[in-house]
Order: structure tokens, then C-alpha cells, then sequence
């Protein structure tokens, strides 16, 4: 892969400022299935990498302590990008996405202080790719993406990250859309920016749900500049949330 696609940055959350270099993933990659991280440790899994045939079905991570590259962690159960993640201090969470060459429900989980790979936790509501995740301690929420054909849909529905098992509707986003970021508390989610309804037309939405109460998902504010395909900060922060990159529509 590119050295652009190799690069992993840092920011500290709590002060406002410019990211700086922490390492290099051991694959440039883009469109990961999913980023997670606990308090102590950050994960990353499946992506594309420029080659053939260009999905390695890898998991990697780093130590926040310890600036520097990235190690291998395991592996995923297929080769695959663009799905979504989240974790609470234990277990860190992902949907697939795209399973190259379909769209796939499967969600899996890994036990992020102990090396190893994959498990099954059980499947989505519907298969889609290009959610965002959320997640409490105890609850983890996926929201939006797109179905095959494509389609943007509004979905977020919920596990329990403690619980194997399959999701369960949670309520609906404030409006269709993928390629969506998310950033949490320990109380609330936002969903912010995306492609609504289709690549050429992104968005500035901002909207949050409560995490412990099902329901629709109620307006926040606007991001700075509409965009797509954005990163957001999740399970690392209690106070701030922040949303990084993107594809704006002059892009």
C-alpha cells in the first residue's frame, strides 16, 4: 500500500490541536471493517490494500502508551472492508460489511487484551456496509450504512456486548445515510456526516441517541463541513468526541 494508507496519527482528545505520527499499520490499508480500543489498547480490522486480491482478513493494534508500529492480533473470518465497530473496556466488536465479494450480517468479537482471533457473536439485523458504531460499557450500537443494490437505510439496532447473540432493532437515524461516523460516551452516541442518499450528496448531520433507552435518533448540531467517509472518536473519551477527515462534495 501507499505510505499515505500506512499512516497512523494521534491527537489528544482533551486538548484541540493538529494529529501528530504515532506509527505505521504493518499493511496500508483503507476502508477498514472496523477500528475499536479500549483504555489501553486500539484494534483494526480487514480493510483494502491495493492488492490482488487485496482483503487480508487481519486484525492488528497498538499500544496507546507505547508510541510505534502496529502488531499483528489475530484474524478475521474473511477478507473483507467497509463495516463497523465499537468496544467497551473488554471486548471489542465489529461487523463485517462487505465479506468480498457480498454483503454479509455477520458480527464478530475478540477479547482486546488477549491476542488471538476471531469469534462468532452473532448477525445484524439486515447486511449492510458503512455503518457506525457506537457503544456503553454494557451496550453497543450499530447505525446507518447501505443495503446491496446500494440503498441507504436509517437502521441502528443493538447488542449487548456481554451477551452473544444477534442484534435487535434500537430505532431508526434522523435521516438515511452511510459512510457515517460515530462517537461516544458512556451515556451517548452520535452519528455525524455521510452520504445521504447517495455518494455525490454528503451531509453536515449531526444526531445522538441514548445509549441504555431504544429510540429514534433526535438532532445534535452540524458538523463544520459536510462530509463522508469521516472517523469518529469511539469508547475513548467520556467528555469530547471528535470527527476526523472525510470526502467533502468538492472532493
Amino acid at each position: 500500500g501507499s505510505p499515505d494508507l500506512e499512516l497512523i496519527q494521534t491527537i489528544n482528545i482533551s486538548s484541540t490541536g493538529n494529529a501528530s505520527k504515532f506509527g505505521d499499520l504493518t499493511t496500508g490499508r483503507r476502508q477498514f471493517a472496523g477500528g475499536f480500543s479500549n483504555k489501553t489498547r486500539s484494534l483494526n480490522a480487514n480493510g483494502y490494500d491495493g492488492g490482488s486480491p487485496g482483503y487480508p482478513a487481519i486484525i492488528e493494534y497498538v499500544e496507546f502508551a507505547t508510541q510505534g508500529n502496529s502488531a499483528n492480533f489475530g484474524n478475521t473470518s474473511a477478507g473483507g472492508e467497509t463495516g463497523g465497530a465499537f468496544a467497551n473496556n473488554t471486548r471489542g466488536i465489529y461487523a463485517l460489511g462487505v465479506a468480498v465479494p457480498a454483503v454479509v450480517n455477520t458480527i464478530e468479537y475478540v477479547t482486546i487484551g488477549t491476542l488471538g482471533n476471531h469469534a462468532d457473536f452473532g448477525d445484524l439485523t439486515q447486511g449492510r456496509f458503512n455503518p457506525a458504531g457506537v457503544s456503553s460499557n454494557t451496550r453497543g450500537i450499530f447505525g446507518g450504512g447501505a443495503v446491496p443494490g446500494p440503498t441507504v437505510v436509517n437502521t441502528i439496532d443493538y447488542v449487548t456486548i456481554s451477551t452473544i447473540g444477534n442484534a435487535t432493532d434500537f430505532g431508526d437515524l434522523s435521516q438515511s445515510r452511510n459512510q457515517l461516523a460515530g462517537a461516544n460516551s458512556t451515556t451517548r452516541g452520535c452519528f455525524a456526516g455521510g452520504a445521504s442518499p447517495n455518494t455525490t450528496t454528503v451531509v453536515n448531520t449531526i444526531d445522538y441517541v441514548t445509549i441504555a433507552t431504544t429510540g429514534n435518533a433526535t438532532d445534535f448540531g452540524d458538523l463544520t463541513v459536510a462530509r463522508r467517509g469521516l472517523h469518529g472518536s469511539v469508547a475513548s473519551n467520556t467528555t469530547r468526541g471528535t470527527f476526523g477527515a472525510g470526502q467533502s462534495p468538492h472532493d
